[in-house]
């Protein structure tokens, strides 16, 4: 159900929260966002924020 649990609540095939959602709910993130980078050396995930060493310029934030 999405990546890792970070899928939508709506389209999980078990019924059960995902794990992303159980962080933001518990109060375990400092904001419910969550960034991936992927390189050919290696991945990151980074949960209540964007890992900023991994991007340059601004974000735009859209609600989906």
């Amino acid at each position: 159900d999405g990546l890792m649990g970070m899928g939508y609540p709506a389209i999980s095939s078990y019924g059960a929260l995902p794990v992303f959602n159980t962080f933001v709910s518990q109060g375990q993130t400092d904001a419910g966002v969550f960034g991936f980078k992927l390189t050919s050396s290696g991945a990151e995930l980074t949960i209540g924020s964007v890992g900023q060493s991994a991007v340059s310029g601004d974000f735009t934030y859209a609600p989906v």
